[in-house]
């Protein structure tokens, strides 16, 4: 079909002897690495030359062999031509190319990179599409130095003009070619770097961001024709989810190296680099290890109604004395174990609540009941100490060994308390008081402000304000309630700062089907925001993460990025409250380290899986004053000591990958129950396993909780009508699949 420039022959084949030696080179050196279709697949493909129909996409499976005028074998390669023809995108998809090593060097591989995009033109032409965007794309190994032929080949398509888009752009993985099926185990997709060239526009260093969503679909419908469907799920999800997170209208390409000694453009493409991007099964290509918890019951067992008689006996004690009408059920502490809860009435429940987010290793972890047995903490028993006036040695070497060592980056201060609410209250007070320390220029307060402030006359202090948004919930204490915003019962009767509030930009799911409607709702929010903060006195601004008691609600990171900036530009302090989100029930310890903001938030807040409430601050934030921000307490060193062996067996067993791992199995299985059920379920969405679903109404929400109860799965409402996922840490996918079972039932009885 087409002349190489040196004495070579490149022309399609189609069949017979011909393909048994083009598929036998590429198998050799790629069948054996799991990166080739079988060969039952390329020749299906083979029966179709005028193209296959792969939903709304159009695609030609291309093979070549390269040969000399002597008719010796020099070459093969292989590639799909993959179009959309109602957004004219084109993406030729390069597959997989080897140059026997007699004929490297010869200007071969150039040619080869050629021919297909003249061919991919014939395709277009012959089906009538003669004027589609070009994408010349193919995946390529990340670059690892012990491994040679990985650097040479990068630097091969530098030179021949390819740039790469960032892994933390684009964390693409390629599906599992193997017969996952007869082969009895689960699919392992391949990370692997995004490698292409937008034909015609060679010189740009950025590329729409729809033709990398393009790149993806199409490569995906490639994999569709021979992969199972629910094993592209996951990867196509985590690279989807990644890009539309950015908000980006255009995506920035990386130059590829154009020799072995360009380090700066090595550096960021190495694996070591590029897997930390990807998800634990991505990084590992092996199934997770789940931690086991020895004694952990198998499954739930039910036998009473839930609430059964000896709980609601209890209920009638205790309700003369507290309000008893919240309890769900009474617990038998002791028989409780790992992520089953035990009642007083012998049923066994599997928690995914975990006493709101509270349980990072779950019940009776053995090494939590070792530190207690061994005396670890008997430094904390025997009394509560006023921390700070007489802490003890055992209490600083938590605080300089735990929690710093777990400290947001950019963190150089802690302060502890007891709850959420204190955590949150007391960051609002740092804010204020490094607000009115930049009105005074660093000055010390006047003798005017000492006086005043006992009268609650503090005429400048008195007009600053908090911003936050609605559905943000930030604690029940009176300063936390002005800027909580979710559920009125929790505000009804109580005097409340004049305060503003905007709107929360929450993401709309699937997030890759509503990216420019989530796009301008969160630059509408930023729009107000700057308004506010040009226009009122904002000490704060403060914001969940992703809003728990809300409703579960998301928005991107290229929104809080906003925020960030325009806090910066406004001199306004920045609170991340990450009481529910922090303490690794994302995945990581601190879910807006994902973000990448372009500097640290200034405060943040935890408690919940943290055990004892607190904040971290960069140093500004720092009261110059003692007493500033104090109280008797100032946290509990019990906890905080539970803590240190909490933090210790999270590193030791990789509960936080377990987490990640976990949490993809989780909103997968949530999104194929949302398929089966879509008149009651929709919205599948998930950070670790802090994770969610919408039911269509609140009533509906309220009897599936009911259902799934009385079946042994204990779970909690989030906003108007979500169900929310806040279990332990040791969560594993055997959980996730007894869970799910448990919903199923549930969505069938309504």
């Amino acid at each position: 079909m087409a002349d190489a420039p040196l004495p070579y022959v490149i022309r399609p084949v189609t069949g017979g002897d011909e393909v048994d030696e083009a598929y036998g080179v590429l198998d050799a050196w790629f069948g054996v690495r799991a990166e080739l279709e079988r060969r039952a697949v390329i020749d299906r493909w083979l029966e179709h030359p005028q193209g296959l129909t792969v939903g709304r996409l159009r695609m030609r499976y291309h093979l070549l062999v390269a040969r000399t005028s002597e008719g010796e074998l020099a070459a093969v390669r292989d590639f799909h031509v993959v179009v959309d023809p109602e957004r004219r995108v084109c993406v030729i998809y390069l597959a997989h190319a080897f140059v026997l090593p007699a004929h490297r060097r010869s200007g071969l591989a150039q040619r080869l990179r050629d021919v297909p995009i003249e061919l991919a033109r014939a395709d277009l032409a012959a089906w009538d599409l003669p004027d589609c965007d070009l994408l010349l794309g193919v995946e390529q190994e990340f670059a690892d130095p012990a491994a040679e032929d990985t650097l040479i080949r990068l630097v091969a398509y530098g030179r021949a003009g390819f740039k790469a888009i960032s892994p933390a752009i684009l964390p693409y993985a390629q599906a599992d070619f193997s017969d996952v099926a007869a082969a009895g185990r689960e699919a392992r997709p391949l990370p692997l770097m995004a490698v292409l060239k937008h034909i015609g526009h060679e010189a740009s260093d950025t590329l729409p961001v729809a033709l990398a969503v393009a790149y993806v679909e199409h490569l995906f419908g490639v994999f569709a024709t021979h992969a199972r469907p629910q094993d592209l799920v996951a990867p196509r999800r985590h690279a989807l989810a990644r890009l539309a997170a950015t908000g980006l209208d255009r995506v920035p390409l990386r130059p590829l190296p154009r020799d072995l000694q360009d380090h700066a453009a090595l550096a960021p493409l190495l694996h070591s680099v590029a897997m930390t991007h990807f998800p634990h099964r991505l990084r590992t290509g092996e199934p997770m290890n789940p931690v086991v918890i020895p004694g952990e019951p198998e499954r739930v067992s039910v036998r009473t109604t839930i609430p059964g008689p000896a709980s609601e006996a209890l209920r009638a004690r205790h309700g003369k004395y507290q309000d008893a009408r919240t309890v769900h059920l009474y617990q038998d502490a002791k028989q409780s174990l790992g992520n089953y809860l035990v009642d007083v009435d012998g049923n066994v429940m599997l928690d995914l609540y975990g006493h709101i987010a509270a349980l990072p290793l779950g019940y009776n972890h053995p090494d939590l009941l070792a530190a207690w047995r061994s005396g670890r903490f008997d430094w904390a028993a025997g009394y509560r100490p006023a921390l700070g006036v007489a802490p003890s040695p055992e209490y600083v070497d938590l605080i300089e060994n735990t929690l710093m060592h777990i400290a947001p980056a950019g963190m150089t201060r802690v302060f502890t308390c007891t709850t959420g609410a204190e955590a949150v209250e007391n960051a609002l007070k740092a804010a204020f008081v490094a607000r009115a320390r930049r009105r005074r220029g660093g000055a010390a307060p006047s003798a005017a402000d000492w006086s005043e402030c006992l009268l609650n006359r503090q005429a400048h202090t008195n007009s600053v304000k908090v911003l936050s948004f609605e559905g943000a919930f930030h604690g029940r204490s009176l300063g936390a309630l002005s800027a909580t915003r979710s559920k009125a019962i929790h505000k009804l009767d109580f005097p409340a700062f004049d305060w503003p509030v905007l709107p929360f930009p929450a993401n709309v799911f699937p997030l890759e089907d509503h990216a420019e409607e989530n796009r301008a709702l969160e630059a509408r929010v930023l729009a107000q925001v700057e308004d506010i903060l040009k226009t009122q006195d904002i000490a704060a601004v403060i914001v969940e993460p992703i809003q728990g008691e809300g409703g579960d609600r998301h928005a991107s990171a290229e929104f809080f990025r906003g925020l960030r900036r325009l806090t910066t530009q406004y001199g306004t302090a920045f609170v991340v409250d990450e009481v529910q989100t922090g303490g690794g029930g994302t995945g990581r310890w601190w879910y807006h380290e994902t973000w990448d903001l372009p500097e640290p938030p200034d405060l943040v807040t935890f408690s919940k899986k943290m055990q004892i409430g607190g904040y971290y601050c960069r140093e500004a934030f720092h009261p110059a004053e003692a007493y500033r921000i104090f109280n008797t307490f100032l946290g509990d060193p019990v906890r905080t000591a539970q803590l240190g062996v909490i933090v210790e067996v999270i590193e030791r067993d990789g509960l936080l990958t377990q987490t990640q791992a976990t949490g993809e199995v989780l909103v997968d299985a949530l999104r194929e129950l949302s398929a089966r059920y879509p008149a009651i379920l929709s919205a599948a969405r998930g950070a670790g396993t802090w994770a969610a679903i919408d039911c269509v109404d609140a009533a509906t929400r309220e009897k599936l909780l009911a259902q799934v109860r009385q079946r042994g799965l204990e779970m909690g409402g989030s906003g108007d009508r979500s169900i929310r996922f806040r279990p332990a840490l040791i969560l594993a996918p055997r959980h996730v699949a007894e869970a799910m079972d448990i919903l199923d039932a549930g969505c069938r009885a309504l």
